[in-house]
Order: C-alpha cells, then structure tokens, then sequence
C-alpha cells in the first residue's frame, strides 16, 4: 500500500528507469573514451560513434558522458512506458504515486 491506494500489479517508473541507464550508459562511454585515450583500448569502438566531439580524449570522453546519459534516459523512460502499456500496469513509484493496474 503506497499513499492509501492498494496496488495490484507494480510496473516501472519511467524515470527511475531512465535515470538508472542514462547513468549506466554515460559511465561506459565515458570509460570507453578515457581507456582508450590512456591505453589505446576500445579506440576503434570509440572511432565508430558519430557523435559530435566524442573521441579519445579526456573532454571527448565527458561529451560521450553527456550524449549517453540524454539517450540512455530517452531509451529507458520509453522502455518502461512500453513495459508498463504492455503489462497494463501502472507506475509505482513515489513520484508518479501509486495507481491501479488494467489487469
């Protein structure tokens, strides 16, 4: 029970969810670039993004940074929104309150 309503199925909030990839998605980028940078590792992985100003270098690596944490947070609040559509079930997280699922 969350805010006096009782909740029959628990689906994933969009934003938790696309914060948690967003960060995910930022670090590997990031450490992809700065490895490669350092060591050479990965180089041709980081050579492959056609992202602008993303390369082997320490600010590429903070522009990858930037870029994976925008498209891990689109891909993740649309993954749940799609997850949730699908199961009919409605978000349960403290920021979009808990309400009752279609099943």
């Amino acid at each position: 029970m969350m805010n006096g309503k009782s909740c029959s199925c628990k689906g994933f909030c969009p934003v938790t969810l696309g914060l948690s990839l967003g960060i995910t998605c930022a670090i590997f980028m990031i450490a992809a670039a700065w490895l490669a940078w350092g060591f050479g590792i990965g180089m041709s992985m980081v050579e492959q993004h056609h992202i602008n100003g993303y390369n082997a270098t320490f600010l590429g690596g903070l522009v990858g940074g930037l870029w994976g944490l925008i498209e891990g947070f689109i891909f993740g609040f649309i993954l749940a929104l799609v997850h949730n559509g699908i199961s009919r079930c409605k978000s349960s997280c403290s920021a979009c309150g808990c309400q009752q699922g279609g099943k």
